[in-house]
């Protein structure tokens, strides 16, 4: 069985309250309610309740994920599926994805030679 490729987190910016805008390595980006992955913030989520202690957010350089003072991470998993708005693995449907959606950049275009260019 060949295992899905987990996505990298590049950078996280906290964008007020509870929302979060992530990149991925492939590409994908986009903004993301934090309660939409963490319906209840207890145990060791509690901390998360207060926006303030969310602002702290930072991407782990080994895990490659977000993470917050006290060892809270998130998988990385879990939060490319919630900002494309696709099922999490073992879930019937997708966690609420933002209005927004995410966005996946494209690479540039080449620019094409113009006809009668010379070529060096």
């Amino acid at each position: 069985m060949r295992w899905p490729r987990i996505p990298r987190i590049l950078s996280v910016r906290h964008r007020g309250g509870f929302l979060l805008w992530i990149k991925f390595d492939d590409g994908v980006e986009g903004e993301f309610d934090l309660r939409d992955v963490i319906p209840e913030f207890v145990n060791l989520a509690k901390p998360l309740a207060d926006p303030r202690f969310v602002a702290k957010v930072r991407v782990h350089p080994e895990l490659n994920t977000i993470t917050w003072p006290g060892a809270i991470d998130l998988d990385p998993t879990v939060l490319h599926c919630v900002v494309t708005g696709t099922a999490i693995p073992g879930e019937s449907r997708p966690r609420r994805a933002p209005e927004s959606a995410a966005r996946r950049r494209r690479p540039a275009k080449r620019a094409s030679r113009r006809a009668g260019s010379k070529k060096r």
